[in-house]
């Protein structure tokens, strides 16, 4: 019989780990800032002009971001992140003018399309989105214009809503959200707003913002971590898993363990107690430490923690690695365990190989 972990009143299975990250928090928004402003200006610049779709259309999208006119508005879409090998990709979405409308993080693949309302993350969906192909640094991006009449909910579990940070019409202090004193001073030049229906341009402004060191040091610390390649590959299999469905978990259970699933390894199950979001936040603890918090998202216990990284912003090393008490890496103590849930996903291949990583095939 499969161990259980009791959390509550609810037993759930053993390992039942996994099954994802948008990206968000300081390091995205510097990202937007950089691709959206910075391919709108180029587009402009260089005497672009629009992609014009009235239809569910292919168009290639590169991290410069193309300009598409849709239902009378335009809208900017650059490549945020790609993962070709899992085949998903991460896209920002932005209705023009840049600086007042929503900026939206949307995860898509070839799998499955993903339903967006571009006007706020709860309104009805007009827009569709699915990759066709997935490149490092490219996607082909099928974009569809829904009715909002037809009421379509959007995919909330894709999309990461970016609004404040561009609501006062410039480049701020807003979009520093990591203090430190670690900073010097750079001029950014804010590109042309583009108005909607048009490419007509204002006078470019330049102004002096401060560029925060802090977080670019945080980040270095991440990414040279031995953690850091383990978690962006669970964060796209958690992804992922959202393409599971209960006939695919069935076939593949009974490919691996010659017998269906039942009891607390049934679909139901696995699907309720695996993480379908891996995110992180940084915060604050003081002294120059920061803690990277990756936290999960599951149907049943909703948001919770599960592990910390500390950062030295002066250092960008990393300086401690601690697993939450309760969670889906209770119990975990370093990074082996983490691959171990990769080792155990990819022998299963297909959305529901992270849902089994946590099966024993005995329930």
């Amino acid at each position: 019989m499969a161990y259980q972990q009791n959390m509550g009143a609810r037993p759930r299975p053993a390992q039942a780990r996994g099954a994802v990250h948008l990206p968000k928090g300081p390091i995205a928004i510097a990202i937007v800032l950089a691709l959206i402003a910075g391919g709108v200006y180029y587009l402009v610049t260089a005497g672009g002009s629009a992609v014009s779709i009235s239809s569910s259309q292919s168009i290639n999208i590169g991290p410069a971001g193309t300009v598409v006119t849709m239902e009378g508005s335009e809208y900017m879409i650059a490549l945020s992140q790609a993962y070709p090998g899992s085949g998903q990709a991460f896209v920002y979405v932005n209705r023009l003018p840049m600086f007042v409308n929503p900026i939206f993080n949307v995860s898509v693949s070839v799998t499955a399309p993903t339903k967006l309302s571009t006007l706020s993350a709860g309104g009805h969906a007009n827009m569709q989105l699915q990759a066709v192909s997935i490149a490092n640094d490219s996607i082909v991006l099928r974009v569809t214009p829904l009715d909002p009449s037809l009421a379509i909910g959007p995919d909330y579990g894709k999309i990461v809503e970016l609004q404040p940070y561009f609501g006062n019409g410039t480049v701020g202090q807003s979009l520093i959200s990591i203090q430190g004193s670690n900073t010097t001073t750079a001029t950014t030049t804010v590109p042309p707003v583009i108005s909607s229906g048009s490419t007509s341009s204002t006078t470019a402004a330049t102004t002096t913002v401060a560029v925060n060191n802090t977080n670019a040091n945080i980040m270095a610390a991440l990414h040279s971590s031995t953690y850091y390649p383990v978690l962006v590959n669970l964060t796209t299999l958690y992804a992922n898993s959202q393409q599971c469905t209960a006939d695919n978990y069935n076939s593949a259970y009974i490919a691996k363990y010659s017998h269906a699933p039942h009891g607390s390894e049934d679909y139901t199950n696995m699907s309720s107690f695996t993480p379908y979001q891996l995110y992180y936040n940084i915060t604050n603890l003081g002294g120059g430490s920061y803690g990277i918090v990756y936290s999960t998202k599951t149907t049943f216990f909703g948001t919770g923690a599960a592990m910390t990284l500390v950062a030295n912003s002066q250092t960008s090393k990393i300086t401690n690695v601690s697993f939450s008490n309760a969670g889906v890496f209770a119990g975990f103590t370093g990074v082996a365990d983490l691959r171990a849930i990769l080792t155990r996903s990819y022998s299963t291949n297909g959305p529901c190989g992270v849902l089994l990583a946590g099966t024993l095939g005995t329930a």
